[in-house]
Parts: structure tokens; C-alpha cells; sequence
């Protein structure tokens, strides 16, 4: 049986009744990205400076990163990011700008301190590139590689996998095993180099130990932030009606989703749910909720190459009050989890291609997931048709 709403998450269940937004229907150009990275731990002194330019703020886990973006570890500080199954980890005294992160490129730019990149998709490892002061870093396999900032000198390490750096007119492909350090003077060094054991690396393959253990993407795609955590906090079955399902463990029995954490006004999406559980990104920002005699499990839904970040998959009392700017620290509209199978209908400016591959997990057939482009432009035209109730003492709607 699946869960009835209660409270503020009461509101009805129609397939395409968050369909009703008037701002729905763009141009593809106006789509936001489909991918994005996320804050999946942090330790000590961390900050956050988003790209919306509000200043630094401490990072809190589970937020979701975009490009511009910029994160910052101060001394006895570390931060770890997850990008798909690409796992960031930060060293203390390390300043991370993300300059692209979208559905074709993942460009980073260490200022300073110490990074472990830990890729393993070939795909996102081809999309993959760092900028270390004057050296840009591509990566040419899938493994894990070592960047450090100095004072005077950058270093890029191949602990598995393959490098290739540029700077200026020079180029190197730094093998497994090799690092290629460049000093303050222009001199390249490139050698052989044993394992580095300090405190930093240490923890690194602890974690890398623990996350391969877990088989974490045989259930999703690998391009799913966030699901690295899921095996080591809850367990995953088989259903007849939905395929795997994911029940996470150690729950008060009163639990349900989208109830633990809190809404953040987030550009380009709007109202965003960050969950307080250490697992709480996957489950809140892809896939569907249902009930299952009293314990919630999470459905993935049918496997797709590129899943799309929704910022909060549930349905809201008044669409149109839910995509507007914030007045309070959460919305003005109730909602509820999205049930298997239901549509997902943004708040936010996006095109009808982009609502389809949202929803493509979740369709049950390839003419359900053309019903919903076609049934979406039909109501939006005849809304459009209708007057739109303006909030008091909002300015500019």
C-alpha cells in the first residue's frame, strides 16, 4: 500500500496535475543541467561560495554543486564530492572551484592544497579536466590521480590510470605509478614515484576500499550522484511490479520521505530538498518513494544512461505558488512524494525533451512518456488563456 499524505504534504494525485505551471514549456536552451555534483561529506573547517554570489557559507552535506561554484577547506578540514560515481576528495587548506559542471564537461580549477580524484566511468574520465595553476590535466582512463598546489611548484600523479597535462606549448602523458611536477621556474620534472602514506591518502583508500566493497551502481546508473551511499545505509530487493527497490536501515518508525531536512531556494531550480541522512541525495532528487507494509523503500526506476537531477521529486498543492521566489524559509504550497510512475513536472523554465528524459525512468512504456510532452503543451495552452493570481506584496511576481 502506498503512502496517503498527511499534513502539510496533502495534496492531490494526479499524473500531470504539476503539469499546471505556466513557466513549464522553454526552448531547450532554457533546460538546466542534468547533472550535477554533491557535497557528500565533510570534516573540520568547510565553506561554501555558490555561485550565486552570496559570499562563503559552511558547506552542509548533501547540497547540491554547480558550475561556479567554489569550495574551501581550512586547517584540519576535508570535504568530499561525489559527480556520478566520480569521487573528489579535498585536503585541508585547499580552496576546489568548479568552472563547468553540466551534461558535457566536468572543468576544475585547484587554487591551492591537495586533491584525490577517484573516476570510474571511461566516459565521465573523457569529460574530465582540472586546471593546477599553468598545467591543465585531462584524463585519459578511468582511475585515481593525485593533484597538489604549492607555493612554488604544482604536481599531478597517476596512482592508477593515465594523464595527460599541458602547459603552454609543452605536453606529457604521466602513466600509472609517475608524477609530473612543475616548479615556480618553468623546469618540468617527471619521474617515478612511490605511493604517497601521508594522512591524506590514507583515508582516501580507506573510503575507496569501502565504496568498491559495496557494489554500490549495480542497481542505477553510474552517472547517479549520490548512490555511492546507498548499500553501506540500506539494503536492496527485487519486486515484481518495480523492479529493485532500496529500504533504508535504522529508521524511527514514524519516518517517511521528505520530512528529515530542509528547503533551500536554489537558481536555476527553485525550492530545493537537502535531507539530513547521510544517504539523503539519490533518493530525493531521482527516483520514486512507495510504501511497502509501513517501510518506505526508494525505486530507481528502469535503468537510463544519463538520469536527470530533479531538486525535489514531489507534488505540490499549488504549482504555481511553488515556483514562485521566496517569502519564508520554505515554500507557500503543501506537497507529498511522488508515487511509481507518476510524472514530475518542474516549477522552473525548461523544454518538453527535457521533461521527457526526467520522467523516462519512470514511464511505464515509450507511449506513456510521449503522452506526457503532448498532454503538457494542451494544458498549458489553455492556462495561458486564464489569469494568473499574483501573491500580495510580492514585487515582480
Amino acid at each position: 500500500m502506498l503512502h496517503q499524505p498527511h499534513n502539510r504534504q496533502r495534496c492531490g494525485r494526479s499524473l500531470l496535475r504539476p503539469l499546471l505551471s505556466l513557466r513549464t514549456v522553454w526552448p531547450a536552451a532554457a533546460d538546466p543541467v542534468a547533472r550535477v555534483g554533491r557535497i557528500a561529506r565533510t570534516a573540520g573547517p568547510v565553506s561554501l561560495s555558490r555561485a550565486a554570489g552570496r559570499g562563503a557559507e559552511p558547506a552542509i552535506s548533501n547540497w547540491p554543486l554547480q558550475g561556479g561554484d567554489l569550495l574551501s577547506t581550512g586547517a584540519g578540514g576535508s570535504a568530499e564530492v561525489e559527480i556520478g560515481s566520480t569521487l573528489l576528495q579535498l585536503d585541508a587548506d585547499s580552496v576546489l572551484a568548479f568552472v563547468r559542471l553540466d551534461d558535457q564537461q566536468i572543468v576544475l580549477r585547484l587554487r591551492t592544497g591537495s586533491l584525490i580524484a577517484r573516476c570510474r566511468s571511461l566516459e565521465m574520465a573523457r569529460q574530465f579536466a582540472i586546471e593546477c595553476g599553468g598545467l591543465r590535466v585531462g584524463l585519459c582512463e578511468a582511475g585515481s590521480y593525485r593533484f597538489t598546489v604549492g607555493c612554488d611548484s604544482i604536481a599531478a600523479t597517476a596512482s592508477e590510470g593515465v594523464l595527460r597535462c599541458t602547459a603552454g606549448d609543452r605536453s606529457w602523458f604521466i602513466a600509472a605509478g609517475k608524477t609530473l611536477c612543475l616548479h615556480g621556474d618553468g623546469d618540468a620534472e617527471h619521474q617515478s614515484v612511490a605511493a604517497i602514506s601521508d594522512e591524506f591518502a590514507r583515508g582516501s583508500l580507506a573510503c575507496e576500499s569501502s565504496s568498491r566493497a559495496t557494489d554500490a551502481f549495480r542497481h542505477v546508473s553510474p552517472q547517479l550522484t549520490g548512490a555511492g551511499d546507498l548499500a553501506r545505509h540500506g539494503d536492496w530487493y527485487e519486486t515484481q511490479a518495480y523492479g529493485a527497490v532500496w529500504f533504508p536501515r535504522n529508521l524511527p518508525a514514524d519516518w517517511a520521505p521528505y520530512r528529515s531536512g530542509s528547503w533551500a531556494w536554489l537558481d536555476p531550480w527553485g525550492w530545493t530538498w537537502i535531507g539530513r541522512e547521510p544517504w539523503a541525495f539519490a533518493p530525493f532528487h531521482y527516483g520514486r518513494w512507495a510504501c511497502f507494509r509501513g517501510a518506505w523503500g526508494w525505486l530507481p526506476g528502469h535503468p537510463v544512461q544519463r538520469p536527470v537531477y530533479a531538486p525535489a521529486l514531489v507534488a505540490w498543492s499549488d504549482p504555481v505558488e511553488a515556483g514562485r521566489p521566496p517569502c519564508s524559509s520554505q515554500p507557500a504550497a503543501d506537497w507529498r512524494p511522488l508515487e511509481p510512475h507518476e510524472a514530475y513536472a518542474p516549477t522552473y523554465r525548461c523544454s518538453g525533451r527535457y521533461l521527457r528524459q526526467l520522467n523516462a525512468p519512470q514511464a511505464s512504456s515509450s507511449e506513456q512518456l510521449g503522452n506526457v510532452g503532448r498532454e503538457l503543451l494542451a494544458m498549458v495552452r489553455t492556462l495561458a488563456r486564464q489569469p494568473v493570481r499574483l501573491r500580495e506584496n510580492t514585487v515582480g511576481g
